[in-house]
């Protein structure tokens, strides 16, 4: 006759806690309980989240360019996730409502290469971006020109990084015992490696059917437990307050 073993069943939905960041927050708990004589581990049974990660925000928003006649004000492009064609238009809209010539500055991806066109006419520059900027766009930090009066196109050396770095999301949980979870060689608490698989605003989901448990560092009472997401490189990163739905297992080995 088998024993059976002792579990739990954890569902994590931010949309019932108050928490300002969805992407690192505690629950609070009263009736989560392990038996400080046995052994648990945990796994992550199903995710829910939202593709919210912005590649242009305040540190890298700001547009220097020069349409020669005479320097405009501080522009900035509204913060949010962006395509390269989406980037383009945003360029665009910021330059015209400057009064300025929206189609002296356009932004071309380049399908074949993975790379990005610059095109500036009419001898307008971009004379600074933060680097991150340019980063997505595969351009080393500097200024770009057109010095014919005409148009110049100048092609990136580097690959886009429209992501800005994060290639996939990292779902960590405080209770997973990091002597035994490595991220590269760094101890961790990792519960699951989340591919980007949908568009940005789409949703990513998953039931998992096959999940890996974890060692479980603390039994007795449990009083809180934390969650938080964090890039491939454990980088913190920003939900826009999308709200995130996970469910956990905690069984008795």
């Amino acid at each position: 006759m088998s024993i059976k073993k002792e579990s739990y069943v954890l569902h994590i939905s931010t949309q019932q806690l108050n928490v300002a960041d969805t992407a690192d927050f505690t629950i609070d708990y009263t009736k989560l309980y392990l038996d400080p004589q046995k052994e648990y581990h945990l796994a992550l049974t199903s995710y829910q989240l939202w593709n919210s990660i912005y590649n242009i925000d305040s540190t890298n928003n700001r547009l220097l360019y020069d349409p020669v006649i005479a320097a405009p004000p501080p522009t900035y492009l509204n913060v949010g996730s962006y395509s390269i064609e989406d980037l383009n238009t945003e360029v665009k809209r910021v330059v015209a409502l400057n009064g300025d010539n929206a189609d002296n500055i356009t932004i071309t991806p380049n399908y074949q290469t993975f790379k990005v066109e610059l095109t500036l006419k009419g001898g307008y520059s971009i004379t600074q971006f933060a680097s991150s900027f340019w980063n997505i766009l595969g351009f080393p930090n500097g200024g770009y020109a057109d010095q014919t009066g005409v148009s110049t196109t100048i092609s990136s050396p580097q690959k886009v990084d429209i992501t800005n770095g994060v290639d996939s999301l990292l779902i960590n949980c405080s209770l997973v015992d990091s002597k035994y979870n490595l991220n590269n060689d760094e101890h961790g608490q990792s519960l699951y490696n989340v591919i980007i698989d949908a568009p940005r605003g789409g949703i990513l989901q998953k039931n998992i059917t096959a999940p890996i448990y974890q060692h479980i560092s603390q039994q007795g009472s449990i009083h809180s437990v934390r969650f938080y997401i964090t890039d491939q490189s454990l980088n913190k990163i920003d939900l826009h307050g999308e709200h995130v739905n996970l469910t956990i297992h905690i069984e008795e080995v």
